[in-house]
């Protein structure tokens, strides 16, 4: 259902009403709205009411946003306010914020429309809560009063030394003074005047100063002739302490009087009540006990003295005595007897269960009482309470056992279904529970059926003969069986066990069935067999010598290969030890000690040994387990390695000939197999790395080198290997590779590597050899040399990006000034209600909005005017956070964070804004489901050490202004580009581009710089530093508006474009200026040196064909004294303005200008003092 929205339109135009009526109904809104486009209209629209919104144009003929604003303000409105115009700039929108607007929105940005609506929406219901609030609080404060007047008893309002502060009519009546006459006396004097200014025993004013808690008492006063029932309630101040005390007595003596014929009838009843055995107990209507029972006094282990006029919480723990209170209240209320099982503690320290049963009992007088009799039911309780732990633990038990297990009753119905069971059926309980015990089979064999418990009954001769798959141990019996159901129909094997369950007297009363799936055990079983046999053909098959051995080192198996070394046959072993086959005496206890080593300690054991004949054998011993863990049998592998003998006695021989060299070299000599693991490296690696050579050979070449470098590293392997997987046969040639490498501390350095490869005697490569050169201290000049000239590159290329757009801003801000001009004549010419002064306006707009995109080129480019001054940015800063607040909205937390003692910056004000502005805006935009965003100032100091990572700084004391915010981040690709002009990651539409280059321009135009830091997905701070100065801040008074101004004086105006130059003498003629033009320096020199009248201004454009426009002032001014100029321009340079900053008596005014400015700025000139 869409929301009603009422909105009140200040706007000329009906197209642009329409257009934001148009994108609020597509937003969701059901909108009624009324335009006005004058302010009686206005002021009638807003007297009548019933308005949601107010949207205003900023620019309206004879009326606009800002005269609109006032007459809103004037009525002190709760509604949103916001402004939307086309022709609004940064600066205006800057005024109107600071003058009350809640937000403001660009007409060809109206994507924020919904969003900030949605948000001053509720920001406006927000300020109407809060003024609720503060009148339900007065008229609450009102009706305190009035019930204190109007309660039946004596109420006192004391001070915390008895002294009367007010006191309501029922307390004035009853002590017959007024109450002018009682405030400031002492409540003591005035109530208890038998004391002189003591207090009587147990009054409550004492104790509720000490304890700060309400005290109630029974108490005599004899100065208002009776008893009363006295509550003293204190209020505490925000520390604690009492502020002040209620003084509420309400008059029991009637009650007194009763409970005295009450006690005359107490005898009779004791003799009653304390014959009966049970506790017995009478309660008044403060609860407490005004009749016991002898049996409630032993029972409880108190004397009737003590218990009497008492409640429970003088007695029993407040826990208990909340109880008693909550159900005695109860009866109290309801008049219906209460049945309760309670807890109560007695003096003894025993905590009882007990049964009470209370009723209400009202006398003649009409007051009422509670009549109670208690019932000890521990003993009961505890055997009750011990037969429901047994049951519930049973049942726990039960629901955790890891076996699936079901129960089933004497009617064979499903009881329990555990949780094993529901994993490995699928089914949860509480659709078995109370099923007849043959649904348990269905998740098993795909329907009800018997099971296994459904056998316990047969006798042992029976059950052998029909089901021999079935076995009995006692009263249980199991069973493995195939159930092709399980697993939604996959099968599977289980084992399964049923026992009968009986009662205390031996009947059967149920049966329980545990079942535990066995299917992998089933499937280790048959691949254990068929490893078994993979095994024996291996064996009988293989090249190498197999055995295996018992503890009495007989032989259980020999392979057919023990026949080719030794000429026996392999069933000659079987049973037979070494000896007792005739091997040599010292090579049978070889063999012996190996085999029983493994016995022993059940580890694998190698032996090489060398047989009398010369040749050489490699021994392995593998233990075999048996499934308790113990080793059953011994199983070898015996090869013959004379010939691999002979290669690593060669081996041994060459490396230690190269050894002696890879020791004294101070390059790293390294070999590694092709799995890269080192099989060598020199001594030097520790100098070079800080690894021994122990170290090293316990890693690889993966483990030393960073992800980038191990890339380039295998690159080249690749490329020797050929496609097939083999290693191509021509690797004579050694390749030269740069990498970084891992030192023991964790650091990198950059190592030189000459690799190649290492081959066999049939050229197989088998393995990699390498020297390695520390080269980090060169690596290191190159990176610095390499970051210098890319930070050169990057300024060139800003220099010249910001040289092409004051160019291009020069050039169109000519054009955009006749657009701009002519437009504002022909709107001054007709009638707001003529057909064409709406398209006019549409193209003032047009060429006003590419005037501020040229503005912020020029930005850019720093080749706009300013106008600094001395300024404290604190004090700028708290003038804009009420305007910062409305751009970001609800969502955003923002925290302003002023450092003390802030120093004084020298910038345009107006400048520094719109940089807050854009900055903010960016960091709400990274924040789309909110955030925090911080703004804080400090003093810093830029040092040497800081320039080294920011050269483009200057060292010296600056004043910083930090955006912190914690949006979306931003990756290095897009830092790299930020402050380029039109670069953006905002979706089509979103942005100009130009933000943040504007920002970097007047940052740099203002001899600043800026820096910006952030990551993904955890924020972006941008922090601006300006230049400290000496100087007292300036007042800056904001501009007046008023009627243009006319004048008569001479003009010479000095313009190269005939567009601007006719516009220019136009618009000065129609204001009753005279007015010479030219169109070249020449052409204006000759004017003011032969012109024979007063010349009071000269125009001029900066930059003519022939000569600059403050060379033609200077020649002017020996002729023409007095003569004051005004210089224009679409950008500036070094002729009239320093980097963009105006010299001192210097007048400029930018193009695009409109009538006002040029005008304004004309008479403000002429003005000026001589």
């Amino acid at each position: 259902m869409s929301e009603k929205l009422r909105i009140l339109i200040v706007e000329d135009s009906e197209n642009d009403a329409l257009l934001l009526v148009r994108h609020l109904r597509q937003g969701g809104y059901e909108v009624a709205f009324q335009r006005v486009d004058d302010a009686l209209t206005f002021e009638a629209a807003l007297d009548a009411g019933g308005w949601d919104l107010v949207v205003a144009d900023y620019n309206i003929p004879g009326f606009g946003g800002l005269a609109a604003l006032r007459l809103f303000q004037q009525r002190n409105s709760d509604l949103p306010f916001i402004v939307v115009s086309g022709t609004i700039g940064e600066s205006k929108a800057v005024e109107m914020m600071k003058a009350g607007a809640h937000d403001y929105l660009m007409k060809d940005n109206l994507a924020r429309l919904i969003p900030a609506v949605e948000r001053e929406l509720r920001e406006a219901e927000t300020r109407r809560e809060r003024r609720r609030a503060e009148q339900e609080l007065q008229r609450s404060q009102q009706n305190w009063a009035t019930i204190f007047q109007a309660i039946g008893h004596q109420v006192l309002l004391l001070s915390p030394d008895h002294k009367i502060l007010a006191a309501n009519q029922a307390a004035i009546k009853a002590i017959g003074l007024s109450e002018r006459e009682m405030i400031g006396q002492d409540c003591r004097e005035l109530l208890h005047y038998t004391y002189q200014g003591g207090l009587p025993e147990g009054c409550p004013l004492e104790a509720v100063c000490t304890t700060g808690r309400m005290e109630t008492v029974e108490m005599e006063m004899k100065a208002l002739e009776g008893y009363f029932l006295v509550s003293c309630t204190p209020m505490l101040d925000a520390d604690g302490k009492v502020e002040k005390i209620i003084h509420i007595a309400t008059d029991i003596t009637a009650r007194r009087q009763a409970e005295l014929s009450l006690s005359e009838n107490e005898n009779y009843l004791d003799k009653i009540i304390n014959t009966v055995a049970d506790p017995l107990l009478v309660k008044d209507r403060q609860h407490r006990w005004v009749l016991l029972n002898d049996a409630f006094c032993q029972f409880f282990g108190y004397p009737r003295e003590v218990l009497l006029g008492k409640s429970d919480y003088d007695f029993f723990p407040k826990s208990e005595a909340d109880v008693f209170w909550r159900n005695d209240e109860l009866v109290l209320a309801s008049g219906v007897e209460n049945i309760n099982e309670e807890k109560v503690t007695d003096a003894r320290g025993v905590t009882h269960t007990i049964i009470t049963k209370k009723s209400r009992y009202v006398n003649e007088t009409g007051e009422p009482f509670i009549v109670g009799i208690i019932r000890d039911v521990t003993e009961i309780k505890a055997i009750a309470d011990h037969l429901a732990l047994a049951k519930s633990q049973l049942e726990n038990i039960i629901e955790f056992l890891p076996d699936a297990t079901f129960i089933v009753d004497q009617d064979k119905r499903l009881i329990a279904w555990n949780r094993a069971m529901e994993e490995m059926t699928g089914i949860p309980k509480e659709q078995m529970l109370g099923k007849e015990h043959l649904h348990a089979a269905t998740p098993f064999y795909g329907t009800p059926r018997k099971f296994l418990m459904d056998l316990i009954g047969l006798d042992d001769d029976d059950l052998a003969q029909r089901y021999d798959y079935v076995k009995k141990r006692g009263d249980a019996i199991f069973a493995e069986v195939f159930t092709p159901a399980l697993h939604r129909g996959r099968g599977g094997y289980v084992w399964a066990i049923a026992s009968p369950l009986f009662d205390q007297n031996g009947k059967v009363v149920g049966a329980i069935e545990s079942i535990r799936e066995i299917t992998e055990r089933i499937k280790a079983e048959t691949a254990l067999q068929e490893s078994e046999e993979t095994f024996r053909a291996l064996a009988e098959n293989s090249q190498d010598t197999i055995m295996r051995f018992d503890r009495q080192l007989r032989h259980l198996y020999a392979n057919p290969a023990v026949e080719r070394e030794t000429g026996i046959p392999p069933e000659k072993f079987i049973g037979k030890t070494h000896e007792e086959l005739g091997f040599p005496p010292e090579l049978c206890r070889l063999w012996g000690e190996a085999i029983t080593r493994v016995f022993d300690r059940a580890q694998p054991v190698r032996v090489e040994f060398q047989l009398p004949a010369g040749g050489w054998i490699d021994w392995i011993l593998m233990p075999e387990f048996a499934a308790d863990g113990s080793v059953k049998a011994v199983i070898t592998s015996a090869r013959d390695i004379t010939e691999l003998k002979k290669t690593e006695q060669a081996l041994h021989e060459s490396e230690s000939r190269y050894r002696l060299i890879a020791t004294n070299v101070g390059d790293v000599i390294w070999t590694t197999d092709l799995d890269l693991h080192f099989t060598y490296i020199s001594p030097s690696i520790q100098r070079m790395r800080g690894f021994t050579v122990e170290e090293m050979k316990a890693r690889t070449l993966r483990d030393i080198l960073p992800p980038k470098s191990l890339e380039r590293a295998l690159a080249l392997f690749s490329e020797a290997m050929g496609a097939d997987g083999e290693w191509s046969s021509d690797l004579s040639r050694t390749a030269t590779l740069e990498w970084e490498e891992y030192r023991k501390d964790g650091s990198l350095i950059w190592t030189e590597n000459e690799v190649s490869f290492l081959r066999d005697d049939q050229q197989k490569v088998v393995g990699i050899v390498g020297i390695s050169r520390d080269c980090s201290r060169r690596k290191q000049d190159e990176e610095e040399r390499n970051k210098l000239e890319n930070q050169l590159r990057q300024s060139q290329k800003m220099e010249a990006i910001g040289r092409l757009a004051g160019g291009v801003a020069h050039d169109f801000n000519n054009i955009l000034t006749g657009i701009i001009g002519y437009s504002d004549i022909l709107l001054h010419s007709l009638s707001p209600h003529d057909p064409s002064s709406q398209d006019l306006l549409e193209i003032k707009k047009a060429a006003e909005r590419a005037s501020r995109l040229t503005g912020q080129l020029l930005a850019f480019s720093r080749k706009q005017i300013i106008d600094p001054k001395v300024i404290d940015l604190n004090v700028l800063l708290a003038d804009s956070s009420a305007m910062l607040q409305r751009l970001v909205g609800e969502d955003v937390e923002l925290l302003f964070k002023p450092a003390e003692r802030i120093g004084r910056i020298k910038v345009d004000p107006g400048q520094i804004e719109q940089v807050l502005v854009n900055l903010v805006v960016n960091a709400r935009d990274a924040m789309p489901d909110g955030g925090k965003l911080i703004v804080q100032t400090d003093n810093v100091i830029i040092d040497q050490g800081y320039l080294q990572q920011n050269p483009e700084a200057i060292p010296g004391d600056y004043v910083q202004v930090s955006v912190s915010d914690t949006g979306c981040g931003m990756d290095g690709s897009v830092l790299k580009h930020l402050f380029e002009p039109f670069f953006t990651t905002k979706a089509k539409g979103k942005g100009t581009g130009l933000g943040l280059s504007t920002v970097y321009g007047i940052v740099k135009q203002n001899k600043g710089f800026i820096n910006v830091y952030s990551e993904v997905d955890l924020g972006t701070t941008f922090k601006v530093y300006f230049p400290l100065v000496e100087e007292e801040p300036e007042t800056i008074t904001a501009a007046k508006t008023s009627a243009l101004p006319l004048g008569n004086e001479m003009i010479l105006l000095v313009e190269d474009e005939e567009m601007v130059r006719n516009l220019a003498k136009k618009i000065l003629e129609r204001h009753g200026y005279k007015v010479f033009s030219a169109d070249s320096g020449g052409d204006a020199y000759l004017f003011g040196k032969e012109h024979p009248r007063r010349i009071d201004l000269l125009l001029t454009d900066v930059v003519l064909p022939d000569i600059n426009g403050r060379a033609l002032f200077e020649q002017l001014a020996p002729l023409r004294p007095g003569l004051k100029v005004i210089f224009m321009s679409g950008y500036t340079d070094d002729v009239i303005a320093y980097r963009g900053v105006l010299q001192k008596g210097q007048h400029f005014i930018q193009k695009p200008f409109t009538i006002e400015t040029l005008v304004r700025k004309v008479r403000e000139v002429l003005d000026l003092p001589a």
